[in-house]
């Protein structure tokens, strides 16, 4: 049997997450509470019914937002990874059948604006996803480094290269830091002095839970000063 049927007879609010990568974007699922408190101030705590939860790029502007439903369709360069049903709303979703995917699931509901209160909550990026997707990582990176080592990587630069998944900053000529991130978010850093010594290392799978250091490296005059592998923060 369907067992995402089990959203149609539900009479609370709940939070359906249709995509992992709902987890690793920390301000859209830090905006859910403000989203549900904006519906409920617009329209009533029992006067609307859904709001789909949605990444977007390349929007000139980084910001969590909240819009009305004016039409269906999927916008362009966005991705929706859930999506919050008002108390007694799962009644209006139809028959989930096995072959229907998540996906396919939010844009019906996106079809019913017309008839129900339907809003879009997003995080919207200023550059194209891969880049919104390294840059996401660097907090990690540095909260490892405090966290595990005590330590503060040098991050000033004045300009920036990108090699696909690479960034790459620079101060100067010299090359401050370099930063990889992949589609599965495993995250690689590594930092250098004003004299391109190496100051810091460390590679991490990233995750809204935390993350998994695969290992940590911090260095001084040439030498590995502190080393760590296999652990969570």
């Amino acid at each position: 049997r369907e067992t995402r049927n089990v959203l149609r007879v539900s009479d609370a609010r709940y939070i359906a997450i249709t995509d992992p990568e709902m987890m690793v974007y920390k301000e859209l699922s830090d905006g859910i509470p403000g989203f549900i408190q904006q519906m409920d101030d617009e329209h009533g705590s029992d006067g609307w019914h859904f709001i789909a939860l949605m990444l977007q790029w390349e929007q000139n502007v980084d910001q969590v937002d909240l819009y009305q439903v004016g039409c269906g369709g999927e916008p362009p360069n966005s991705r929706f990874v859930g999506f919050i049903a008002n108390s007694d709303a799962g009644k209006h979703l139809q028959e989930i059948k096995e072959d229907m995917s998540n996906h396919d699931l939010i844009m019906s509901i996106l079809n019913k604006h017309a008839t129900l209160k339907v809003a879009v909550g997003c995080q919207k990026f200023e550059c194209d996803k891969e880049l919104a997707n390294i840059r996401r990582s660097l907090p990690s990176v540095l909260y490892a480094f405090k966290t595990l080592g005590d330590h503060v990587p040098p991050l000033h630069h004045d300009r920036e290269e990108r090699n696909g998944n690479t960034l790459k900053a620079y101060n100067g000529d010299q090359v401050r830091y370099e930063l990889q991130a992949d589609s599965e978010h495993r995250v690689s850093f590594r930092a250098f002095n004003d004299d391109g010594a190496i100051n810091c290392e460390v590679r991490l799978q990233d995750g809204h839970g935390g993350n998994k250091v695969d290992y940590i490296k911090v260095f001084f005059d040439h030498q590995v000063v502190f080393e760590k592998q296999n652990l969570f923060c």
